[in-house]
Formats: structure tokens, sequence, C-alpha cells
């Protein structure tokens, strides 16, 4: 999978599940901003991908493990797994503090439940909500609640179907190691079968 893939299909789950409490947007907020004290405004940005080869002896606590447990740098992430993580802001207003908490927990229950749902196809093996920062402030309007939302996704990057150099001669081993021949397309007169 790549990237754009996962991000879009983050956006349409956040969109589908949050359509009655959020307006979702993507790296700015909306020029038409809603109405606070209706509907919140959530805006995704991704801010960093990196590579997932520091799982096996960081990710185990939290349940996320990858590779063999002998190997507990797994460098060079030889599978092409990465962490991307994204940044979600979000503002919403309420007269009443109680219920603006309720809001907020509305928010946050449903975005995350949206990503670790379970009757539709994942594009991410791991979901993890790292971190949420709350920030109030009273306006004349109510009390105005802005929160920033630290999530990771774990995923394994799939390489484009783009032509490329044809695969020919297959080897058991690592590169660089001892390796033998498994199969080739190849005659012995150098001609493609």
């Amino acid at each position: 999978m790549q990237r754009t893939t996962l991000i879009t299909q983050v956006l349409e789950r956040l969109t589908t599940s949050l359509a009655a409490v959020a307006q979702v947007n993507y790296l700015i907020p909306s020029q038409v901003a809603p109405d606070l004290t209706q509907q919140a405004q959530l805006t995704l940005t991704p801010i960093l991908e990196r590579q997932a080869s520091e799982l096996q002896s960081k990710g185990t606590e939290i349940g996320v493990s990858y590779g063999p447990a002998y190997n507990k740098n797994l460098s060079p992430n030889p599978l092409d797994r990465r962490v991307l993580s994204v940044q979600l802001d979000i503002e919403l207003m309420d007269g009443d503090k109680a219920r603006l908490l309720e809001r907020l927990d509305e928010v946050l229950s449903r975005g995350e439940a949206a990503m670790m749902a379970d009757d539709v196809p994942t594009h991410w093996q791991h979901f993890i909500a790292d971190k949420t920062t709350f920030a109030f402030s009273q306006q004349s309007e109510g009390v105005k609640a802005q929160l920033q939302l630290n999530w990771s996704f774990y995923y394994q990057v799939e390489q484009s179907e783009s032509p490329g150099v044809s695969i020919t001669d297959v080897y058991l081993g690592q590169h660089g190691h001892e390796h033998k021949l498994v199969y080739s397309t190849q005659t012995p007169a150098g001609e493609i079968l």
C-alpha cells in the first residue's frame, strides 16, 4: 500500500463516521467554518513517516511486534514496513461545559472506533492513538475547546505496479551472502522463454 491510499482511507472513514458531529478537512481548515456550537471542525495533516525498524524493541509493550525476536534492530527493514503519523486538530464550542465534554468524547470515540472497525477492510496493520492535547478558552459564546491528536498507522509499503525491470532469475539466500539460483526464465542461449 502507498501512503496516499492510507491517507485517503483515513479521510473517508473520518468523514463517514463523523458526518453528524464534525466537518472533516485535509491539510488546512475549511474557509467556510461550521458553527462550532453545533458541529466540530476537524483537520487532518500528515506530519511524519518513518521506518518501523525499532518496533521489536520498542513496540512490544503496546502490542506491536514485527520480525524475528533475535533481531532487535530489524535494520535496514527489508520488508519496508512504515509508520505514518498524522495530526488531527479539532475545534468545537459550547455554552454548557458538561455538554462540551460530552461532544468532545463523542468525536474522539467515533473517530478512533472508525480506525479500528472490524467490518471494513483495513489498509494498515496497526493503529495507535498516541497522544491527545486539550486546550480550553472562554469566548463570548461559551467555552472553546481545541484538541490536537497524534495517531500512528503501521503499514506495509507495496511497490507500485508500474512496469520496471522484469525478473528473470530467482535466488535463494540473502544477496551478498551465500545464495543459489533456484529459477531462471532464460534458456542456456540467453533467450527468454
